[in-house]
């Protein structure tokens, strides 16, 4: 069952404590080590308070923490904890003259936070080019804003602003990959490393190089020389791995695509037996999770039996079995979501590719061209560049097809 996602969970993974505040005994022993004392005696030196005292507000049982006001700014000033997280508001924290930056601070974090998630509804549904734009122009704002951010006492914190910067990037990076910006995702691809890194979050590194992986693959499409290719899939099979190695907690949507990613990459080197391993694995995890699909709300990453079924189908093609390949795609339909729009060029255009290795042309043309339909309905630069690029497959093959003719006057390669 799907972890329950609440408002603090920013801050951390907290147990529900009274109303609608996070367990108060958790917060405080986990800001208590963040803060670097590594003993109860050390906060109750700190404070000026008995260690049993100490240990009594961080003891399990104490979910709602001390009833007195004072006691709990004293808390959040010693351990610079987040007001809001013991219930407290700002205005019992702060004086006229530090009360104005840190509600400033906040309200940018949350409409930086606000935009991103505007832009994360376009992910895989598509949307006017603006939206990257406008994307890339508050990651340009954003920058320099968590590069020289104080981290003070009781605004929000450098981890955080971190967070929010590596959430930008990947997002950023998905989106320049569909206009086929490519050495700007690949820019951006590294920095979303780099930040989840400072961050210290292995579940946004897990992320971080999934979506890389990913990156090398999809320009893997549309590289033209041999060598070029093996060098994308070996870059992203190296990325795949570094990502299970910082997977040991990542959200089953999460980990169940990056099984996925390195299923593909042993595929493309003909290593059935563990590419058969990773899609087990994947599998598993729909079979525990027992819903038809996972989403993963940190890295807005999703995950269900379609993307299963694509992978299969991709990798029964390159083993040449295509009616097998066929079989999983037809599946894969079947359980599309129908929000997903973009997931449907996808299919389409591996379906083609499979009827294109057939030479069942009239087929392969068809799908190509509702592919392209919906590439240019989303705004995908790059599923256009792919269907223009199996065109050229298909001209290789038969250049006086009359169907294939007719899909080059389509795409506008004629």
């Amino acid at each position: 069952m799907e972890e329950k996602k609440y408002w603090w969970h920013r801050y951390g993974a907290f147990d529900p404590g009274n109303g609608d505040y996070p367990h108060f005994g958790q917060v405080i022993a986990y800001y208590r080590l963040k803060r670097g004392f590594a003993k109860q005696e050390a906060l109750a030196v700190a404070t000026g308070h008995s260690k049993r005292w100490v240990e009594e507000i961080e003891n399990s049982s104490n979910i709602g923490g001390p009833d007195s006001i004072e006691k709990r700014k004293l808390l959040a000033k010693v351990l610079r904890i987040p007001p809001a997280l013991i219930g407290l508001d700002w205005h019992f924290m702060a004086g006229n003259d530090e009360l104005m930056p840190a509600q400033l601070e906040e309200s940018m974090y949350n409409l930086y936070n606000n935009v991103l998630q505007l832009g994360v509804g376009y992910l895989y549904s598509g949307g006017p080019a603006y939206i990257g734009k406008i994307l890339r122009g508050n990651l340009e704002n954003l920058e320099p804003t968590v590069k020289n951010i104080s981290g003070g006492l009781f605004h929000v914190q450098k981890e955080e602003w971190l967070t929010l910067l590596c959430k930008y990037y990947m997002l950023c990076t998905s989106f320049s990959l569909r206009a086929t910006q490519y050495k700007t995702a690949f820019v951006l691809a590294k920095k979303a490393i780099i930040a989840a890194e400072e961050a210290e979050n292995n579940d946004l590194l897990a992320a971080a190089y999934y979506r890389r992986a990913r990156l090398y693959l999809d320009v893997k499409e549309v590289a033209r020389s041999e060598q070029q290719k093996k060098k994308y899939i070996e870059l992203a099979r190296s990325d795949a791995m570094q990502a299970l190695d910082k997977s040991a907690t990542a959200h089953p949507a999460l980990l169940g695509n990056i099984y996925l990613m390195a299923a593909e990459t042993c595929s493309y080197t003909q290593e059935r037996r563990q590419c058969k391993k990773w899609y087990d694995a994947a599998y598993n995890i729909i079979a525990k999770e027992r819903k038809a699909e996972l989403y993963d709300s940190d890295t807005f990453i999703r995950f269900n039996q379609t993307a299963l079924h694509h992978e299969k189908a991709k990798t029964l093609k390159l083993h040449n079995e295509l009616q097998a390949a066929l079989d999983e795609v037809s599946f894969a339909r079947s359980t599309l979501q129908p929000d997903i729009v973009l997931w449907q060029a996808n299919l389409n255009l591996t379906e083609a590719r499979i009827y294109k290795d057939q030479r069942e042309l009239e087929a392969s043309v068809k799908l190509a061209a509702d592919a392209f339909r919906i590439a240019c309905l989303v705004n995908s630069d790059k599923d256009q560049k792919e269907v223009r690029e199996h065109f050229f497959a298909l001209q290789e093959i038969d250049d006086s097809n009359p169907y294939v003719c007719n899909l080059g006057l389509q795409i506008g390669a004629l």
